[in-house]
């Protein structure tokens, strides 16, 4: 499972040709919040907010990223049960 640089990392790769107006530190903080998440993750994240969210813009920007988050379920964590006594 990618730390949070390594997601960093991933995302900044996924979003080379793609036209963005993301900063560094929005995507920092995405990368962050995004725990869980493998690079497949990743990109149905910015997949999705492509689809979903860019009809106002040609541009994804950081909200739309952060919407998504919400919506995309991380893989490392579909595994993990709890158990509550």
């Amino acid at each position: 499972m990618p730390n949070p640089r390594e997601r960093l990392e991933i995302l900044k790769a996924l979003l080379q040709n793609i036209p963005h107006d993301i900063s560094e530190s929005d995507l920092k903080s995405v990368a962050d919040d995004a725990h869980g998440f493998v690079g497949s993750d990743l990109g149905a994240l910015i997949s999705k907010s492509l689809m979903e969210f860019d009809s106002d813009s040609s541009k994804t920007v950081a909200t739309d990223l952060r919407k998504c988050l919400l919506l995309i379920k991380p893989s490392a964590m579909r595994e993990i049960m709890i158990q509550v006594s």
